[in-house]
């Protein structure tokens, strides 16, 4: 999986232009597409990492591990948007709304199923923007 995100931030790159990278630092794939932005800073000084923060105790419940891999992310972006400070039910929508409003093109890693991840795509979709779908089951790769 962290093969075919890394092949996608470099194409989006090179053959696309973007230089600014959005996560929501999420378990998994977030903090995945994080680290992979933070590491291609190295060959490409023009790319900048947005870390979005749903609410400020968001890794609260996590394990020591979990939240100190989460918090060297945020440690190293370049821009940190807390979108609220105390969880709401909505929290996670609002963030998953801002992120795919501010970006032109939206990576998915779903498996077909609903859940966080069928939620933005749907996010994506309503706003017509361009998705680059990845199964999490085969890693095949789609444009839509």
């Amino acid at each position: 999986m962290k093969q075919v995100l890394m092949e996608q931030a470099v194409y989006l790159i090179e053959a696309m232009g973007v230089t600014h990278f959005i996560s929501g630092v999420d378990l998994c794939v977030g903090q995945f597409v994080a680290e992979i932005v933070l590491d291609l800073k190295r060959d490409y000084p023009e790319v900048t990492l947005e870390c979005v923060i749903p609410c400020e105790n968001q890794a609260t419940n996590w394990t020591i591990a979990q939240r100190d891999r989460y918090f060297s992310i945020v440690e190293r972006c370049d821009k940190e948007t807390l979108m609220q400070r105390h969880y709401s039910k909505d929290c996670i929508r609002k963030k998953k709304e801002y992120m795919v409003k501010q970006s032109n093109y939206v990576l998915v890693v779903w498996n077909g199923k609903s859940g966080d991840s069928g939620k933005l795509l749907s996010i994506a979709r309503t706003l017509g923007k361009i998705v680059i779908l990845i199964d999490s089951n085969t890693y095949e790769v789609r444009l839509i």
